[in-house]
């Protein structure tokens, strides 16, 4: 059975790989303004 509980855990697991992309591209403009 679906419930409540497994549907909050696949958003979790959605938003933790959304964090993970949010904070590659951060480190990946602190690069470039370094850079210039």
């Amino acid at each position: 059975s679906c419930g409540p509980t497994e549907a909050i855990g696949d958003i979790d697991k959605r938003t933790r790989k959304i964090t993970h992309r949010i904070a590659e591209l951060f480190s990946l403009i602190k690069e470039n303004q370094s850079d210039r």
